[in-house]
């Protein structure tokens, strides 16, 4: 019912603590796959997840991080109506999928469902000891005692940008979100779109495009900003590959000109999502 895909590249430890978060979840009770399309990590992954439907596509591809392939690959290898991007870095509480599945169960149209992400910030280190030691009741009490005071993604909507305010009992929905790189949505909309525009490479700016032209070619995008629809963002270092100052600029001047064109759909060429 529902394909998760992951781009990942020497994240390993990151990595580890998402599927861990994953595991820890009630993720195994529900169909589902995980494709992690790997763009040679120095070190492989070993699949020790005995919960998880799980599957590794190994690629041999050396060059600067290109996200943006990687993520339309694990699409195309997907077996599930349903698909959900996810970043390596994330980890999720354990009420998590048990929000999605209960979405899917209800929607029955075209629909994007945006998840909102919060820093760990200061109490990463915390966090990720509770996750290594499969601390499951350790590692959802601290998220919860705690999630009022992180620090949250900005969130952007099709009219001003706006960023909600955090608080514990504060259960607002906006039908209006254009999200940011963690979604799920079906895959028949996202092969109609383009998927990601393969022209960005690294990171920045790809998810921002996508989100931008899924919303027009969709009409709606859903947040809630109920704990249960919450992605949490590990602190790690970023990997200089991934940030490339010649990449950046040249991301942004792709996203820029499909915004002013008022680009919705990008159409898919021999190559798309092929290494």
């Amino acid at each position: 019912m529902l394909s998760i895909i992951i781009a990942h590249r020497n994240r390993n430890i990151i990595l580890d603590r998402l599927l861990k978060s994953a595991q820890m979840s009630n993720l195994p009770r529900y169909k589902h796959e995980i494709i992690i399309v790997d763009l040679s990590s120095d070190i492989k992954l070993s699949n020790k997840y005995k919960d998880l439907n799980l599957s590794f596509d190994n690629i041999n591809y050396k060059g600067t991080f290109w996200k943006t392939k990687a993520l339309n690959r694990g699409v195309s290898l997907s077996s599930y109506d349903n698909i959900m991007i996810l970043d390596s870095d994330s980890l999720i509480n354990d009420k998590f999928f048990d929000f999605v599945f209960n979405y899917l169960n209800t929607v029955n149209r075209s629909y994007k469902l945006c998840h909102r992400v919060v820093y760990l910030d200061k109490i990463n280190d915390i966090i990720c000891d509770h996750v290594d030691k499969n601390n499951k009741e350790e590692f959802n009490k601290v998220l919860k005692s705690s999630y009022g005071s992180l620090r949250v993604a900005r969130e952007r909507f099709t009219e001003n940008e706006n960023v909600y305010s955090f608080k514990k009992d504060n259960d607002i929905t906006c039908n209006k979100s254009l999200g940011n790189s963690h979604f799920t949505m079906l895959k028949s909309d996202f092969i109609k779109i383009g998927g990601y525009d393969e022209r960005f490479i690294g990171h920045g700016y790809e998810d921002l495009d996508f989100n931008l032209r899924a919303f027009r070619f969709l009409k709606k995008g859903y947040l809630c900003t109920d704990f249960c629809n919450l992605v949490f963002h590990q602190n790690h270092d970023y990997e200089s590959s991934w940030l490339m100052e010649k990449t950046q600029r040249e991301n942004k001047e792709i996203y820029r000109y499909n915004s002013i064109n008022n680009i919705s759909v990008i159409e898919k060429n021999k190559d798309w999502g092929k290494f």
